[in-house]
């Protein structure tokens, strides 16, 4: 059954092309500091393919009754296993302000963007993208709330427990001026509505935001690759599935197919942290890294990294 009426989603999508005409996406984000205006440059056409790394990663919110597990006695080590990855880009999830500036000090080559989920502003938990300064710049940036009123901050949609986000990059690379969109999420804990109206929605704000140009998406979806939700991302539901789930097209696959361990163990067929691409996109490497210390993990996720090759120039 639907978790919404017809008439529930076409009202919903909607409601996104409106708020997108009215953004007018020229790397503006209502209610939310514009980008530095960047200076139009005409495009030149790479003929080589774009190649892209991409992790994604929940770091656990900074919890003290984690104990031993708490942020202060981990936040080097998700530093150091961030920076041994040479990622293109990173999605984090679970990533409180304190915990951002953390990371932002140990990443060294890498520019970030922050909102949290709270208010739109650095409270609550956000969803940050790192870049690879080098490589890109940042044209475009985003956060939508997960909700019927994506730009209201704050809204809590359906029947989360909690607000939710989604982060939109848009990004140009330096030597080429090819660009990548990136989308980095976190979906609900508890409503199953509220996952599966989330991920419709970023598969319109896909289709809307990146049209024919290069994009990734991940982050974590509290939902396992057999769920509706996935299908809704994917876009199973309403027409053919044109996007997939990175690690089930990948080449190579390393590591297990699960990306939780609760700070215990991996938990077999648990995987609920995704990448997901165009069809059309080849991946060539895909690894979930249960590396561990002594028992211990960096976090109660496992991280996904993704090697990516997008064939389309522009």
């Amino acid at each position: 059954m639907p978790c919404v009426s017809t008439h529930g989603v076409i009202a919903l999508r909607c409601l996104i092309a409106l708020t997108l005409l009215s953004a007018g996406w020229a790397g503006e984000r209502p209610a939310l500091a514009q980008e530095p205006q960047v200076v139009a440059r005409s495009s030149r056409v790479a003929e080589e393919a774009l190649n892209v790394r991409a992790v994604t990663y929940n770091i656990r919110y900074n919890n003290p009754g984690d104990g031993e597990n708490a942020w202060p006695h981990r936040k080097d080590w998700v530093g150091e296993l961030l920076m041994a990855k040479q990622a293109d880009v990173i999605g984090l999830q679970e990533v409180l302000h304190e915990q951002y500036k953390d990371l932002a000090e140990r990443l060294d080559g890498y520019e970030s963007r922050f909102v949290g989920r709270d208010r739109g502003d650095e409270r609550g938990e956000g969803c940050p993208i790192f870049f690879r300064s080098e490589r890109f710049e940042a044209i475009g940036y985003e956060t939508l709330w997960l909700s019927e009123t994506p730009t209201q901050a704050g809204s809590r949609g359906w029947d989360a427990a909690l607000p939710r986000i989604v982060t939109h990059l848009k990004l140009r690379e330096r030597q080429t001026d090819r660009i990548l969109h990136v989308f980095n999420t976190h979906f609900d804990h508890q409503g199953e509505e509220a996952r599966r109206n989330s991920a419709k929605l970023i598969h319109d704000l896909i289709r809307d935001k990146a049209g024919a140009e290069p994009w990734v998406a991940m982050g974590d979806l509290n939902a396992l690759p057999e769920s509706v939700v996935l299908g809704n991302l994917l876009g199973a539901e309403n027409e053919p599935p044109t996007f997939v789930d990175a690690r089930e097209v990948a080449t190579e696959v390393v590591g297990p197919d699960s990306t939780w361990n609760g700070f215990r163990e991996v938990l077999a067929e648990r995987r609920i942290d995704f990448i997901v691409v165009a069809d059309d996109v080849r991946v060539s490497r895909l690894v979930i890294d249960d590396q561990s210390r002594e028992g211990r993990f960096p976090s109660d996720h496992l991280s996904v990294e993704a090697d990516l090759v997008f064939s389309t120039s522009n």
